[in-house]
C-alpha cells in the first residue's frame, strides 16, 4: 500500500479510445453518433465538450472557431455535456433546481426590462409546461436512496437544465433514455429548434433511434471500437453502407441499420459479397 501511495508501483496499461477522427461542424448543424454500447461514443462526446478529465491524454487538435481547446477551457461555460446518468442535489425540489441553473446564467439584458425574479418565474414556468412536468415544481429531485420523481421526470429535468445553459456546443448522451417514443421525438424537434435558432452546434448520440428523429439531423457520425467508420450528411449513410456490401434491410431504420453494420453478430453481406 505505501508503494502505490508513493506512486513507485507499476503504472497500469494504457489504452487507446479513439483513434484519428477528423471531421468539421458547423454552427446550426446537429450531429447525430451512433455506435454499439462501449464502441467510444460517450468518449468523443466528453472529449468534444472539452471535458478532458480522466484520461491520461488527449492528442491531436480540437478547434473551437479560432480557440484551441487549451485556450477554449476559459469559455468552460459555452460547451456543456448532459450525461446518461442523472445526477442531481436529491433533496432540492424541480423549481430548486431549474433556479439554481438560472442563478448561474442570468443574462444581464432581459426582454422587457423584466426583473431577475420575473424572469426567473417565466422561464421556469415555460420550461415546465413544454416538458410537462408542471406538477413536479414542489417535488425533490431524488436519486438511487431518496425518493423523488421518475426517471422520465428527472431526465427532464436534465434537459431542462442544459437549455438553460444557453451554451453554444451541447453534447447529448443518450438523452432519451427513459422517455417514451412521443416524448423523445418532441425532445428532438426542440433540439432542432434551439439549434436553429441560437446557432448552436450540437451532438446527440442515441441508441434505437426512430426514423422521424433521424431525419432532423444534418450528419451522422458512426463510431466502431473507438474508430471513425463514416462522417458525413446523414441523408447518404445508408447508401454508403450499402455501397460497402452490406445487405440492404429497407425495413429497419437508417439508425438501427448503420449501427448493426458495426455489429459482427447483426451485419450481413450482400449477395455476392463476403467478410
Amino acid at each position: 500500500p505505501v508503494i502505490k501511495w508513493l506512486g513507485w508501483g507499476l503504472k497500469p496499461e494504457e489504452a487507446t479510445l479513439l483513434h484519428e477522427f477528423r471531421g468539421v461542424c458547423k454552427p446550426g448543424e446537429m450531429v447525430l453518433v451512433l455506435g454499439k454500447p462501449g464502441s467510444g461514443c460517450t468518449t468523443f462526446l466528453k472529449t468534444i465538450a472539452n471535458q478532458r478529465y480522466g484520461y491520461t491524454g488527449v492528442t491531436g487538435d480540437v478547434y473551437y472557431g479560432p480557440w484551441t481547446a487549451k485556450e477554449f477551457k476559459q469559455y468552460r461555460s459555452e460547451a456543456v455535456y448532459n450525461g446518461e446518468d442523472d445526477i442531481h442535489h436529491a433533496t432540492l425540489t424541480v423549481e430548486q433546481t431549474l433556479a439554481f441553473a438560472l442563478d448561474a446564467k442570468m443574462p444581464a439584458k432581459r426582454p422587457g426590462n423584466m426583473s431577475k425574479s420575473d424572469f426567473k418565474e417565466h422561464i421556469i414556468s415555460t420550461l415546465l409546461r413544454m416538458f410537462n412536468i408542471v406538477h413536479t415544481r414542489n417535488t425533490v429531485v431524488g436519486d438511487h436512496f431518496v425518493r423523488g420523481i421518475s426517471g422520465g421526470e428527472r431526465k427532464r429535468v436534465s434537459i431542462a437544465e442544459m437549455m438553460i445553459t444557453n451554451a453554444c456546443i451541447l453534447s447529448w448522451d443518450n438523452s432519451t433514455r427513459g422517455l417514451d417514443a412521443s416524448t423523445a421525438l418532441d425532445f428532438a424537434k426542440s433540439l432542432r429548434i434551439q439549434t436553429d435558432l441560437y446557432k448552436t452546434t450540437t451532438f446527440v448520440s442515441l441508441y434505437q433511434a426512430s426514423e422521424n428523429i433521424y431525419k432532423l439531423f444534418d450528419k451522422v457520425l458512426v463510431i466502431d471500437q473507438g474508430r471513425q467508420v463514416f462522417f458525413g450528411q446523414a441523408s447518404e449513410a445508408r447508401a454508403y453502407f450499402e455501397d460497402l456490401g452490406f445487405a440492404p434491410r429497407p425495413r429497419q431504420t437508417t439508425p438501427d441499420y448503420v449501427t448493426g453494420c458495426t455489429d459482427e453478430f447483426e451485419r450481413q453481406y450482400a449477395p455476392g459479397r463476403s467478410e
